[in-house]
């Protein structure tokens, strides 16, 4: 079975930076590819990002009229792409989109009810449903901010997403890329 290669954050005018993928790498573009050079440097990209790899010798690109951010899977099966503004296809709080690895929608995700401490008291304060749903209306309110590799309490690898509500209130939690259910919780922190 062919997997993904070569995993690139692409801005509107062509440059690249290569993401490196393993558990605890940096999802930030790590340097600018010009191919016609041969030639590698640091550079974070501006303008709007769109993701891009290569899958059975071909070029796949996933892009929106927003910025994407994304990552592969643990098992390198698909590539999880979390569009960032509130303005494109894919908008809060179904922001987070799995694809297969040709480039295909595998499954949308959809907010899950929220667990974490700080979370949930806030939601009371605010007097919302669990998934607080109506936050989502207002830019920051509730969204799909992340996707990475994290470890559970077993020590395993495994496909982390980050939940953000009330602009300041994060939530980790595994993923089942397969089934795209948001399952147990990791942890949670705050901006």
């Amino acid at each position: 079975m062919k997997t993904l290669s070569n995993f690139f954050y692409e801005n509107e005018i062509g440059n690249l930076n290569q993401i490196h993928i393993g558990y605890n790498m940096s999802l930030y573009p790590i340097y600018e590819i010009d191919f016609d050079k041969k030639s590698y440097k640091t550079k974070n990209l501006n303008g709007k990002i769109n993701l891009l790899w290569r899958y059975n010798d071909n070029w796949i690109k996933i892009e929106s009229e927003s910025s994407i951010t994304g990552y592969p899977t643990v098992d390198l099966k698909y590539v999880v792409a979390i569009y960032q503004n509130s303005n494109g296809k894919f908008k809060p709080p179904g922001n987070a989109v799995i694809y297969n690895l040709d480039g295909t929608t595998h499954k949308i995700l959809v907010m899950p009810e929220l667990l974490s401490t700080n979370i949930l008291k806030r939601i009371e304060y605010n007097k919302e449903s669990n998934p607080p749903l109506e936050s989502a209306k207002f830019e920051g309110g509730l969204y799909f901010s992340g996707f990475d590799w994290g470890k559970n309490q077993e020590g395993q690898i495994i496909n982390r997403i980050q939940i953000i509500y009330d602009r300041d209130w994060i939530e980790w939690r595994e993923l089942n890329s397969e089934t795209g259910e948001i399952g147990k919780y990791i942890g949670q922190g705050r901006l």
